[in-house]
């Protein structure tokens, strides 16, 4: 049998340098995970070099090409069958903030836009209960400072002229920080209810926040409702639709769907996810409690609601540029390729 060997380095060399491409990318992003079809091509791509590697040595040409597969297909095999690396593990903060969060939550990005849908349901209903029957403010705003009608407590907080908070910073944010942590935690482990719980809990978040902001928006105090809620909400509310995403991961991780691995092996394999997600979640919470404690709280005339809509809105484009943008690859699309993993 005699061999063209420039038709068959031609037919080949495309897939060689995909090979290339992608196990450089794997050595230089070795805390990167693959999605499954990344994975399938992968494996493609090395078994056909291997193959070509093979088919070249049998007929023994063209040395220059076969030493260059040699090379390509050991470091594919280096790459792709490593147990561990051989340099010790080193925290990284600014690499997980940059890379591994943001690409967690985008790698889930339908379990989100699911958290962040049953969570606008609950506005709505919330809404709307709240302008048929306004009798029903009893039930749905069962809190002190929530009950009573919006002027009287805009009347109260902006008769506060001395510093509610002196002296309690400290306090009042931590008690912040652990409420809200608290609370997002709980909704992303009731995902063990199979995602039933992480449902009504998104949903009752979402009836709350939408009759609290109708009845402000009716009573004419929408200015105030946004300078109080924006600041503190433009992070503690996306951390809660996180924590969501995580609930729903979690139930889609033990009802399994079409895939036919054990239920340990599933939730094995979401558990890094999930630990990167709650992390995530603390800090998101952490910021946003110190924000409502010194920030949040203080009203005209002490800070007047244009600087605190204004933060406000600034931090609520920068958190969503940091989960849109952050950690993608100079050509704007995510190393993860935007798929979900499972």
């Amino acid at each position: 049998m005699i061999i063209n060997m420039q038709a068959f380095t031609a037919k080949g060399r495309p897939l060689w340098d995909e090979l290339d491409r992608e196990i450089t990318f794997l050595s230089d992003h070795p805390d990167h995970r693959l999605g499954l079809e990344r994975i399938r091509r992968l494996h493609y791509l090395y078994n056909r070099t291997c193959a070509d590697l093979s088919e070249m040595r049998t007929f023994g040409v063209e040395r220059d090409v076969c030493a260059y597969l040699e090379s390509l297909c050991a470091r594919a095999y280096s790459e792709l069958h490593a147990v561990e690396r051989t340099t010790s593990w080193q925290p990284r903060p600014g690499h997980w903030l940059r890379y591994v969060f943001p690409q967690t939550v985008r790698r889930y990005w339908g379990k989100l836009a699911a958290s962040f849908l049953l969570t606008l349901v609950g506005v709505a209903i919330g809404s709307v209960l709240l302008l048929v029957d306004p009798g029903s403010k009893e039930v749905l705003l069962n809190y002190s400072h929530l009950s009573i009608s919006p002027s009287e407590r805009v009347a109260k907080e902006e008769a506060k002229v001395q510093d509610p908070y002196k002296g309690r910073k400290l306090s009042g944010s931590a008690w912040y920080l652990t409420h809200n942590t608290r609370v997002s935690y709980m909704v992303m482990a009731s995902g063990i209810s199979y995602g039933i719980l992480t449902f009504l809990l998104l949903f009752s978040n979402g009836l709350l926040l939408g009759s609290v902001c109708t009845d402000y928006v009716v009573g004419g105090e929408g200015v105030f409702l946004t300078g109080w809620l924006l600041p503190h909400g433009s992070v503690e509310i996306p951390g809660i639709l996180i924590a969501g995403q995580a609930g729903l991961i979690i139930a889609g991780a033990l009802l399994g769907g079409r895939t036919r691995l054990n239920l340990a092996t599933r939730l094995r394999q979401v558990l890094p996810d999930i630990t990167t997600l709650a992390i995530g979640i603390a800090l998101m919470m952490g910021w946003a409690g110190i924000i409502e404690a010194v920030f949040s709280q203080y009203h005209e005339p002490v800070l007047p609601y244009g600087v605190k809509i204004s933060f406000g809105a600034i931090q609520l484009l920068l958190v969503i540029w940091y989960f849109s943008c952050c950690g993608r690859d100079s050509k704007g699309v995510a190393p993860a390729n935007g798929e979900e993993a499972r």
